[in-house]
């Protein structure tokens, strides 16, 4: 497994940890893999990549915000744009 593979599945080892402390739904859960496995993203692409409807995938991600598991960042680019990234962004090794 290559460096970058690790980290990402090393990454998405910890969320899981951290979701399952804090009573994640399964749509909730789906929503971090995607963010894990992308890094960062607008709704649009979670939508995307989901298949979930738009108004879920916006109401998962605020209660994952109040739960400290993601955070959303303006663009820099485009300031009506949201990213999704995860709340605390490490590297964990296995």
């Amino acid at each position: 497994m290559n460096k970058r593979k690790e980290e990402l599945l090393n990454a998405g080892i910890e969320a899981i940890k951290e979701a399952k402390k804090k009573n994640v739904t399964l749509t909730q859960y789906v929503i971090l893999g995607i963010v894990v496995k992308y890094k960062k993203c607008n709704i649009s692409e979670i939508v995307k990549y989901s298949h979930l409807e738009r108004t879920t995938v916006s109401k998962a991600i605020k209660v994952l915000i109040q739960k400290d598991l993601l955070k959303e960042e303006m663009s820099s680019s485009n300031k009506r744009e949201k990213h999704i990234t995860l709340a605390k962004p490490r590297r964990y090794y296995a």
